[in-house]
């Protein structure tokens, strides 16, 4: 899991549950188009490759129900910032990182992402 052990253990303090080697493949709603599930499928690991790392692979008939009322989609460790796409106003490079001021964080946009006071 690439997070610092302190996140780790943070998260555990906040009541986050940890489920290891599955992965979502589904998001159920409501009929008023609220998440309701998430819809998941348990993972194996296969053969070393030439790297030496063994990869996830979804393993048959292991998929199961997780009951939610927020989802948050967070994968990597950096922003991916898809939402400010195509917004003039807000720069960014051409690696998808948004443009900060170093001293104050803030971005180009004023208003958009700048930290608590």
């Amino acid at each position: 899991m690439p997070a610092r052990r302190e996140e780790i253990i943070n998260a555990k303090e906040e009541g986050v549950k940890f489920i290891f080697l599955a992965t979502p493949t589904r998001f159920i709603g409501d009929e008023k188009g609220s998440v309701r599930k998430v819809e998941c499928v348990r993972m194996g690991l296969s053969e070393p490759d030439e790297s030496g790392r063994r990869r996830p692979v979804p393993l048959k008939n292991t998929e199961f129900t997780i009951d939610v009322d927020t989802v948050i989609v967070a994968i990597g460790q950096r922003a991916k910032p898809l939402a400010v796409r195509g917004e003039d106003q807000i720069k960014i490079t051409q690696h998808e990182i948004i443009v900060v001021n170093p001293e104050t964080y803030e971005t180009t946009m004023r208003g958009f992402l700048r930290p608590e006071t």
